[in-house]
């Protein structure tokens, strides 16, 4: 088989072969697929000779198109009988394939423009370690572009941080663990700064809308929990009672016994809201006096406005309608910011793993200090009631008031009267 050479210099020959090379092929596949079609009318002798004077036709018409095209050693071995016209065919259409990726890397030499030696010359060294590489697969190698970062895009509901094109193949792609996960562009939205300026906040504004909420919920919790703790307690010269017999017992305590030291609820209540009252001042500074630095008169005006101090003039009523105020405040800032959060969770930070914020639920009844609850209905019927507590007294019953609901502790009160 004709060895074939691919230097710029043997071009304009080596063209011209595979030329005649296609020509001879052409013919050899047209008198290869001749074929002899028995006569069941002619003698078998006659068919016979009719069947070699046919063999001789290719032969000699293939010998002679192989000699045009100057492939002599063919024609030869054809000649001798070495190579019937079907296996010279075979050797010819492979020359003609030769020929044709010939022809297929000399338009890859000329797309070089000018560097096609030095090509060949790279080609030749890697196709020492890789004898299976082409040129063509070369020039596609040595021709691929970069891949392109496209941002960050939303796509099946999730934010997909960076988005990559291939120009090589025109596909968009994520890398999953690694691999290339196909994206359908025309499913998917660009994230960009504008769209952070306009409808979204960006991160640092996320996060600190995140911490302002969980600090008001912290907020409605104290103020609700100082409720329940304002609503265990009594009022006017009970209270001062309470205050003075609490001090007393811690006074004795070590000394006298149990009966005599242990706290009732009341008592308790009372000493608790104290402490209570003070957080809820750092708290509800800024809501009442703004910023900078507080000053005692300062304190006074947050105390009259949480609805005075923990002492014997404090009133329940005005506690409820002050405390009650600022909560429904908090609670409507509260509402405010959940919306714009959770709007912001479902425009982009829920494909970061972000959860929307639930709902502040409360008890009604801790706004009603005086009178029926509000809300809430008793655990127990009234026998339960009445009976839960008809052997008890002293101190066994202060601890038993303890763990009543507010609802069982108000219905037990009015049966009482």
């Amino acid at each position: 088989m004709q060895n074939l050479s691919f230097s710029p210099e043997d071009l304009a020959g080596q063209e011209r072969k595979a030329k005649r090379q296609d020509q001879a092929a052409a013919f050899a596949s047209w008198l290869n697929s001749m074929s002899i079609r028995p006569d069941p009318n002619l003698p078998a002798q006659l068919q016979a000779a009719r069947a070699s004077r046919v063999e001789d036709l290719r032969k000699n018409r293939t010998v002679n198109m192989l000699e045009q095209a100057g492939q002599t050693e063919l024609a030869n071995a054809v000649k001798t009988g070495a190579l019937d016209g079907k296996a010279a065919a075979s050797q010819m259409f492979q020359m003609a394939r030769d020929e044709r990726q010939f022809e297929r890397q000399k338009e890859l030499l000329q797309l070089t423009k000018g560097s096609d030696t030095t090509d060949l010359k790279n080609f030749n060294e890697l196709k020492k370690t890789n004898p299976n590489l082409t040129f063509e697969e070369y020039m596609k190698g040595k021709n691929r572009k970069p891949l392109q970062s496209k941002g960050t895009y939303r796509y099946n509901n999730r934010v997909i941080g960076e988005v990559t094109f291939d120009p090589n193949t025109g596909e968009y792609f994520e890398y999953v663990n690694g691999q290339r996960s196909p994206i359908d562009i025309s499913q998917a939205r660009p994230i960009t700064d504008a769209t952070f300026a306009k409808a979204i906040p960006n991160y640092s504004d996320f996060v600190k809308l995140t911490d302002e909420l969980r600090e008001d919920r912290t907020s409605m919790d104290r103020l609700q929990n100082y409720m329940k703790t304002i609503g265990n307690t009594n009022e006017g010269f009970q209270r001062l009672g309470d205050q003075m017999t609490a001090s007393l017992k811690t006074l004795l305590s070590g000394i006298a016994g149990d009966n005599w030291t242990t706290l009732s609820k009341e008592e308790l209540s009372a000493a608790v809201a104290k402490g209570q009252l003070q957080g809820l001042i750092g708290r509800f500074r800024i809501e009442t006096v703004g910023g900078g630095v507080m000053t005692e008169q300062d304190a006074l005006r947050i105390i009259a406005n949480l609805g005075g101090d923990v002492n014997a003039l404090q009133n329940k009523e005005i506690v409820t309608q002050q405390i009650e105020t600022l909560f429904r405040g908090k609670l409507k800032s509260f509402d405010g910011k959940r919306k714009r959060h959770d709007s912001a969770i479902d425009a982009l930070y829920g494909g970061m793993g972000f959860d929307k914020v639930n709902e502040y639920e409360f008890d009604e009844s801790v706004f009603n200090l005086k009178g029926e609850a509000k809300a809430g209905t008793p655990t127990m019927s009234d026998q339960e009631l009445l009976t839960s507590v008809a052997n008890k007294s002293g101190q066994e019953l202060s601890n038993y008031l303890k763990t009543l609901s507010q609802a069982d502790l108000n219905r037990l009160l009015e049966l009482q009267e």
